[in-house]
C-alpha cells in the first residue's frame, strides 16, 4: 500500500481538527443547555414547593371554612328550635292572656264578696273587743285604785302597831299576863309578815323576859303540835306556824 503524501496528511489533520472543534463546541453547547436544565429545574422545584405551600394553605383555609359553615349551620339549627319554642310559648301565652280578664273578673267578684263578709264581721268582733278592752281597763283602774288604798291602809295601820308596840317594848307590864302580851304580838307580827319583808325580835334589860317572849316558857326538848298553837310558845313558833298554817 502506498504510503499517502503530506497532503493528503495535513487534509487528515485539518479535518480531524475540524471535527474535534465541532465536538468541542458541541461538548460546550451541552454544557451550557445543561446549565440551563438545572436552572429551569431548580426553578420548577422552586414553584412546586411554592404550589405546595399555597396548597396547604389554601387547604387550612378551606378546612377552616368547612367548620365553620358547620358551626353555622348547628347554631341556625339551635336558633330555629328556639325561636319554634319561643313561638309555642308565645302562642299558649295569647291564650292565657285572652282567658285573664273572665278569670280576673271572677276574682275580683269573689274578693269583694270575701271582703265584705269578713270585713262586717271583723267590724263587729273590733267593735265587741274595743268594749270588753274598754272594761277591762276599768276594771284594772277600779283594782288598782282599790289595792292602793288597801296598801295604804295598811301601811297606816302597820305604822300605828309599830309606834304602839315601840312604846310598849321599852316598858314593863308586870299587870299583864303573858297572853294579852302574845296575842298583840301576833297581832303585830301577822301584820308585818303580810306586808313587809320583816325580822322580829325582842330587846331589853336582863331579865325582863326576851327569851320568854319570842321562845316561849315550854321545854324545848318537848315535841310540841305543829300545828295547834300552845299557850307556853313565843313569837317565834307561833310565827311559823302563822307562816305555814
Amino acid at each position: 500500500m502506498p504510503e499517502p503524501t503530506e497532503n493528503i496528511l495535513k487534509e487528515r489533520v485539518q479535518k480531524l481538527e475540524r471535527l474535534l472543534r465541532a465536538r468541542e463546541e458541541r461538548i460546550v453547547a451541552l454544557e451550557t443547555e445543561n446549565a440551563m436544565l438545572y436552572l429551569k429545574l431548580a426553578e420548577c422545584q422552586g414553584t412546586v414547593r411554592s404550589s405546595r405551600y399555597e396548597s396547604s394553605h389554601f387547604r387550612r383555609l378551606f378546612e377552616a371554612e368547612e367548620g365553620f359553615k358547620k358551626n353555622v349551620t348547628k347554631s341556625i339549627k339551635t336558633c330555629y328550635s328556639e325561636v319554634r319554642e319561643l313561638k309555642e310559648n308565645l302562642n299558649s301565652l295569647k291564650s292565657v292572656v285572652a282567658q285573664m280578664p273572665e278569670e280576673l273578673s271572677t276574682y275580683v267578684e269573689k274578693a269583694k264578696f270575701k271582703t265584705t263578709k269578713f270585713g262586717s264581721e271583723e267590724m263587729t268582733n273590733m267593735e265587741k273587743m274595743q268594749s270588753k278592752l274598754m272594761e277591762t281597763e276599768m276594771q284594772l283602774d277600779m283594782a288598782l285604785q282599790r289595792a292602793a288604798a288597801e296598801k295604804d291602809r295598811r301601811k297606816t295601820l302597820h305604822n300605828t302597831l309599830v309606834v304602839s308596840y315601840s312604846r310598849e317594848g321599852c316598858s314593863s307590864f308586870p299587870s299583864n299576863p303573858s297572853t294579852k302580851i302574845k296575842s298583840r304580838n301576833n297581832r303585830t307580827a301577822a301584820t308585818n309578815i303580810r306586808i313587809y319583808n320583816v325580822c322580829i325580835m325582842a330587846y331589853g334589860q336582863t331579865g325582863s323576859g326576851k327569851t320568854h317572849t319570842m321562845l316561849g316558857s315550854h321545854d324545848i326538848d318537848v315535841e310540841m303540835d305543829s300545828e295547834q298553837l300552845n299557850k307556853d310558845e313565843g313569837i317565834i313558833p307561833r310565827a311559823a306556824k302563822e307562816l305555814f298554817r
